[in-house]
C-alpha cells in the first residue's frame, strides 16, 4: 500500500489571454525522500524517450528538501516537437478537427545535483500506482496550436474509448478515468486533489 502524506498539493496555472503560451506546475512528489534536493526538467518529448537521448528542456526549477518545486513554461511549444495524433487512425465513430491534429504533450524528469536523470514523473491517482482497475485516473498537459476538436466513441481490443473535447490553442489540462473496460478522456480546468506527482521508480539516485 503507498501511502501519501496529506500535506501533497500541486495546481496548474495557465497564462495569456486567448492563447495560454505560459503554464506553471506547482507541487510536491510523492514518497520523496525528506531532506534531499533535486531539479524538475520539463522535456519537450513523451514519455518513451530514454535519458540520454533527451533533447534541451523547456524549463527546469529547483526542487526542495521536501520535494516541492515551482516551475513555468514560457512561450509556445517548438513546433518540431509537436506528434500526430494517434486517434486519427483509431476505427472510431465520430470527429476529428482538424483533420490530423497535433500536440505537444511534455514530459517531467527528476535529475540530481550532478545532473543525472533519476526518474520521470506521472500525474496519476492513488488508485493507479495501486493497480486499482475499478477506477483509475491520469492526468497530463496538452499543447495544441490550433483549436481541436475530439468526438467519437470506439473500442479496441475490448476496451472502449469515449472522448468529448475541444482544445483552445495554447495550453490544456487532459484527463483520463479508466475501468477495467473503458476509457474516459475529457478537458479539465483544474486537477482532482486525489491526483499526485508519482516517479517512475525509486529515488535513490538523488
Amino acid at each position: 500500500m503507498f501511502t501519501i502524506r496529506k500535506s501533497i498539493v500541486f495546481c496548474f496555472m495557465l497564462a495569456g489571454s486567448a492563447v495560454a503560451q505560459s503554464i506553471t506546475f506547482q507541487g510536491q512528489i510523492a514518497l520523496w525522500p525528506v531532506g534531499k534536493t533535486g531539479v524538475l526538467k520539463v522535456m519537450p518529448v513523451p514519455a518513451q524517450y530514454v535519458p540520454s537521448l533527451l533533447p534541451d528542456p523547456l524549463a527546469s526549477a529547483p526542487i526542495n528538501a521536501r520535494g516541492e518545486f515551482k516551475v513555468t513554461i514560457k512561450g509556445p511549444f517548438p513546433e518540431k516537437y509537436l506528434l500526430p495524433d494517434q486517434n486519427s487512425n483509431a476505427p472510431c465513430k465520430g470527429e476529428i478537427k482538424p483533420r490530423n491534429p497535433r500536440s505537444g504533450m511534455p514530459s517531467f524528469w527528476v535529475y540530481n545535483k550532478q545532473g543525472q536523470a533519476i526518474t520521470m514523473l506521472d500525474l496519476k491517482s492513488q488508485r493507479y500506482v495501486e493497480k486499482d482497475t475499478k477506477s483509475m485516473m491520469v492526468v497530463g498537459p496538452i499543447y495544441v496550436p490550433v483549436t481541436t476538436s475530439f468526438k467519437f466513441k470506439c473500442t479496441v481490443e475490448g476496451t472502449s474509448l469515449d472522448t468529448n473535447m475541444v482544445l483552445q490553442p495554447g495550453w490544456n489540462i487532459m484527463e483520463a478515468i479508466s475501468s477495467r473496460k473503458s476509457i474516459q478522456m475529457r478537458k479539465v480546468t483544474s486537477v482532482s486533489s486525489k491526483v499526485y506527482w508519482w516517479p517512475w521508480a525509486d529515488l535513490n539516485g538523488l
